[in-house]
């Protein structure tokens, strides 16, 4: 849209959009109900202007209304002359308009903006329609002619300030200042020019004065400085609250129409003795409401420290002067969830005996080869140094440490700790007898953390060992086969089975939970599959598998490490 630069006027304008095809619908809208967030055009309503302010003289070259007189404040289906539509803007009131254009998404004859969600003051939106804004065009009334500002009736609220040209504007008239007049803010002290200008915007009030139009003369004014209402509250909404932000209402913020608040939060560490109202840091800038469907005006806080209690005071903005922070000395409490220090919520011991891969080990002992994986609900680290202590339902304990075990952290989301027991295993030449594997408990450990604490036993949802119900028969004659699955995630195939020629395969999770079991027979080659998980698993899984000859003898091994991807 040509002609898009903001602009004070007090004749007309004319707007010339290209248009390639179709028809477009044109309307001025007050320029208080479109805004700029982020770099993107909102508006704070969907309604152009009905009276005032502005009107549409000439459209396409046809006189449309006049200002002043029988007016238009917008033109409908506009066809594109010689690819473009023209139309020309005038007022003789007061007041600040911008021309919109747009195309109607279903093509009707529309004087209001389409939008997915309705635009408020609080909480401007975007248009669903195609549309293009032209620059804003603020008129001012007529300069006074001079003499008493009360007797003529023309003082009041200040509409519009210009500091660059050094005027500023009543719904009645406008006024221009310089060096040479005198000012007074009410308190019957005279102020000089720059002073008066520092404090000067728009929504203050001219109470009276005298006004002289000429340079060379004095003109005298007496303003009462409106600064914005001061907010009163600032509540913190719980349920919005998390480990590095949190959501506050603040009340007592203006709704007002054109007066497009912006919303301030200043504050800082309670653990910080020298912190004051006067001092805060500003944590929050906001222009809209978070959260339109609550009553106040809700203001997101980001990038806080976890677990921490921050003291805040809020401002509000109006037309470029802000308000004093919300009353108190101490402020308001607003505090960041701490991150919780890991839990488990499940722990699989696999007992893989006598005949397990390259162990030597034995039956319910826990001995070298054994597993025990630990399941977290949140990430966790482990030290280079740690140690895990069992203890079971007889008060024996034994420990698991770097020394005598190996772990690791697994998982996507680091939320396993696996402990392969190692040739040193706990329950080695111990002589005071063995643990009893199925009624296990960690007792205490160390080395195991996350960013908040340690591992939280007592907290933990399940510290019991589940051993998996898949017992080794004592003797050898089944041997250790080896267990794979396939790539696509849905077989497993057994090899190296050395008796019979049908076997019941079963596939496990690895805290026990059954995924499916089938009857493998052999292809001829010593090779047994069965189809014994039914769904693919994405990403890297283990399973634990166990195999039952017709004689009834059962083995488990644990398949390596597998992809489940197609």
């Amino acid at each position: 849209m040509v002609s898009s630069a903001a602009d004070t006027n007090e004749g007309s304008r004319q707007y010339t959009v290209a248009v390639s095809s179709g028809t477009v619908n044109v309307a001025l809208f007050a320029a208080s109900s479109v805004t700029t967030v982020d770099g993107k055009t909102l508006f704070t309503s969907s309604a152009p202007i009905n009276s005032g302010q502005a009107s549409l003289e000439v459209v396409n070259g046809t006189v449309a209304g006049t200002a002043g007189g029988t007016e238009a404040f917008s033109s409908t289906k506009l066809a594109p002359i010689n690819g473009s539509v023209t139309f020309t803007v005038d007022s003789l009131d007061a007041g600040a308009v911008v021309p919109v254009v747009w195309a109607d998404a279903a093509g009707v004859a529309n004087t209001t903006l389409d939008f997915a969600t309705a635009p408020t003051v609080t909480a401007p939106q975007a248009p669903s329609d195609a549309f293009g804004v032209g620059g804003a065009i603020q008129y001012i009334p007529e300069d006074f002619e001079g003499g008493s500002i009360a007797t003529a009736n023309v003082n009041g609220l200040i509409t519009y300030v210009n500091k660059t040209e050094k005027y500023f504007a009543t719904a009645a008239a406008t006024f221009r200042y310089d060096a040479n007049d005198t000012f007074d803010f009410g308190d019957g002290v005279p102020r000089d020019a720059s002073y008066f200008e520092a404090r000067l915007t728009q929504g203050d009030l001219l109470v009276s004065g005298t006004y002289a139009p000429t340079a060379a003369q004095v003109s005298s004014f007496l303003v009462t400085n409106q600064v914005p209402a001061v907010p009163t509250t600032i509540t913190q909404i719980n349920t919005a609250t998390t480990t590095t932000s949190a959501q506050v209402t603040v009340s007592d913020i203006s709704t007002t129409a054109g007066d497009n608040p912006i919303v301030r939060i200043y504050g800082g560490l309670n653990t910080n003795a020298s912190l004051t109202r006067a001092n805060a840091s500003l944590l929050a800038t906001a222009t809209a409401d978070a959260n339109t469907t609550a009553p106040g005006f809700q203001v997101n806080l980001s990038g806080l420290s976890a677990g921490a209690t921050y003291t805040v005071w809020a401002t509000q903005e109006i037309g470029g002067e802000e308000s004093a922070r919300t009353a108190g000395a101490g402020g308001t409490s607003v505090a960041t969830s701490l991150a919780a220090t890991p839990v488990s919520n499940g722990v699989t011991l696999i007992d893989v005996g006598a005949t397990g891969p390259g162990t030597g080990g034995t039956n319910s002992v826990l001995d070298q080869g054994d597993r025990i994986d630990f399941n977290f609900t949140s990430p966790v680290t482990l030290a280079s140094t740690w140690s895990i202590v069992l203890r079971d339902d007889a008060g024996r304990e034994r420990t698991l440490t770097n020394a005598n075990s190996t772990a690791s952290v697994l998982g996507s989301s680091s939320n396993i700790l696996r402990v392969t027991v190692g040739a040193g295993g706990p329950d080695v030449g111990v002589g005071i007898g063995n643990l009893n594997l199925s009624e296990l408990q960690v007792a205490s450990a160390t080395g195991v953390s996350n960013g908040t604490g340690a591992w939280n036993l007592p907290g933990s949802s399940s510290r019991n060992i589940a051993q998996t119900n898949v017992p080794e028969a004592p003797d050898g004659t089944m041997g250790h086969p080896t267990v794979t699955l396939s790539a696509g995630g849905d077989n497993v195939s057994v090899a190296d089975l050395t008796i019979d020629t049908e076997y019941l395969v079963s596939v496990y999770t690895l805290n026990g939970v059954l995924v499916g079991s089938a009857t493998a027979t052999t292809n001829g080659s010593g090779v047994f599959a069965a189809t014994a998980i039914g769904a693919n698993v994405a990403g890297t899984t283990d399973y634990l598998v166990t195999y039952q000859a017709t004689s009834g003898d059962t083995r488990a091994s644990i398949a390596a490490t597998v992809s489940s991807a197609a």
